[in-house]
């Protein structure tokens, strides 16, 4: 067995070692032209890319008329949060800019027609309303152990200005960009 075995292998070598060296081809005693292939390919530039997590859908829950005190607009009920990860971000970048677009209001509007008159707010870290009327930016690091950042947005339920909160659903939307950067962000 081991002797046909070593017989094979140097079968082989020989055979593919005379392929190695063959060069031209006899066509009818005649040479044939050597012929060339052409091998083609592409590298493109690495593109830095993060993988964007984001909360597709926010549930603030149910609460009651009665939540709301006579001191503030925002439900004294605890508020939820908009969460967005930013994982597997390429090396070298290094900063992240999450904006909610100016929506021409102060808060979030119920867009529900036959739901309550009460919308929704983005809180700052000390709980008040941060105005929509502008563009908000939140400026972010990712961290380059872990490649990756987390950022929380609270927000909450808040009753219209001089009434009384009404019951019904509420929906709203908050339009976010997320702009990524090697460098500051200005």
């Amino acid at each position: 067995m081991k002797k046909s075995l070593i017989s094979l292998v140097i079968l082989s070598t020989l055979t593919v070692s005379n392929l190695a060296m063959a060069a031209d081809v006899r066509v009818d005693s005649r040479i044939a032209s050597p012929q060339n292939i052409t091998i083609t390919g592409r590298v493109d530039a690495d593109v830095p890319s993060c993988l964007v997590n984001t909360t597709d859908q926010l549930q603030l829950g149910t609460i009651r008329v009665s939540d709301f005190d006579g001191v503030s607009r925002i439900s004294t009920k605890d508020s939820a949060n908009v969460s967005i990860s930013l994982t597997g971000c390429s090396a070298g970048l290094r900063n992240a800019r999450i904006t909610a677009a100016g929506i021409g209001s102060d808060t979030m509007l119920n867009t529900d027609r036959a739901g309550s008159n009460v919308g929704v707010a983005v809180l700052n870290d000390l709980g008040a309303v941060v105005s929509l009327m502008e563009e908000v930016s939140y400026d972010i690091v990712i961290s380059q152990d872990t490649h990756g950042a987390n950022l929380s947005i609270p927000v909450n339920y808040i009753k219209p200005v001089g009434e009384a909160a009404t019951p019904g659903n509420v929906t709203v939307t908050l339009p976010l960009s997320i702009l990524i950067s090697d460098g500051d962000i200005v």
